[in-house]
């Protein structure tokens, strides 16, 4: 069995992909990768430099004298920050058409690629299921009706200061999902293993729910194994348990090994109704190892089974 978990996320603009994968990969504590952000920051480079994508040539010497990365949560062009740049209509507009073209969706695929062959992580975009991610344990194509999608979008737009109009935003939408469905590389398709979720009418709770309940099942508890290394036996219990009851997490099973000088316990927790995102109770934790000098994690129930499974 894989020592990593992957989640693989479709759809088309507007759907909520990126909000939905940012929240889930927060409570489950893996990274989160926007490639959408990606093709955004290199449409970005297109439209400073002038580039003609359609040009075979000129694409290519950009493409070869071209970095795109995303780490922490933002995303970089030749090494700059330019994750505030790239939400522009403009900037979305050339981004899905030059998405289309073959020598773009290749060379950010083998990034992209390389980064779910090497770790955890939650992707989402148009060919995530299909392409970048085909291996991936659970997969996932959000939708939404296209009035929902353009009020969203408006909604956006407005919260930034940029005009809009709901009609030519919806007009928009409408082109790029006719792009992305009938283009020729990598079109938007839902695979046969990709669970569908229609986020109409629906908030960010309730669709997170409907995911996280396919992805762990109907009587799940949720659970987690935390592990703690150190020294003070009877401080590092108190101390974990007073943490664990602060946040609403409640401990199911504890086991403890004591070897020469070093205290070893491993905990099994249900993180189900934890008052904090999974990401900020793993920070907690890190932090109370630093506080008393000791090695204090959280892993998923599932993603810990993996690695330790022959």
């Amino acid at each position: 069995m894989s020592d990593i978990v992957r989640i693989a996320i479709d759809g088309p603009a507007g759907a909520g992909k990126s909000t939905i994968a940012k929240l889930l990969a927060e409570e489950l504590g893996i990274d989160y990768i926007d490639t959408g952000a990606m093709y955004r920051a290199l449409a970005l480079k297109l439209s400073r430099t002038g580039t003609d994508y359609k040009d075979p040539e000129a694409l290519a010497a950009l493409l070869a004298s071209t970095d795109v990365d995303y780490a922490g949560g933002r995303v970089y062009l030749d090494g700059e920050d330019v994750s505030g740049l790239i939400r522009t209509p403009e900037i979305s507009e050339l981004a899905s058409a030059s998405s289309a073209v073959l020598e773009v969706r290749e060379k950010l695929a083998q990034i992209q690629q390389a980064m779910g062959l090497r770790k955890s992580v939650i992707m989402d975009g148009r060919d995530i299921t299909t392409k970048i991610l085909p291996f991936a344990e659970h997969k996932f194509y959000l939708t939404a009706s296209v009035e929902e999608r353009a009020r969203r979008r408006a909604l956006e737009l407005e919260a930034k200061g940029l005009p809009c109009d709901f009609e030519s935003v919806k007009a928009d939408i409408e082109a790029r999902d006719y792009r992305d469905t009938y283009r020729e590389n990598s079109p938007l398709t839902i695979t046969e293993d990709s669970k569908v979720v229609d986020t109409t009418g629906l908030d960010i709770p309730e669709v997170l729910a409907l995911m996280k309940k396919e992805i762990y099942g109907e009587d799940t508890h949720m659970n987690a194994i935390i592990t703690v290394l150190g020294r003070d036996r009877v401080g590092i219990l108190a101390a974990v348990c007073k943490l664990l009851a602060e946040r609403n997490v409640n401990v199911l099973d504890v086991s403890q090994t004591i070897l020469q000088s070093n205290f070893t316990m491993v905990m099994m927790v249900d993180v189900k109704n934890c008052s904090v995102s999974f990401k900020e109770l793993s920070d907690a934790l890190e932090e109370l190892g630093r506080k008393m000098e000791l090695s204090a994690r959280i892993q998923r129930e599932e993603i810990f089974d993996a690695m330790h499974s022959i």
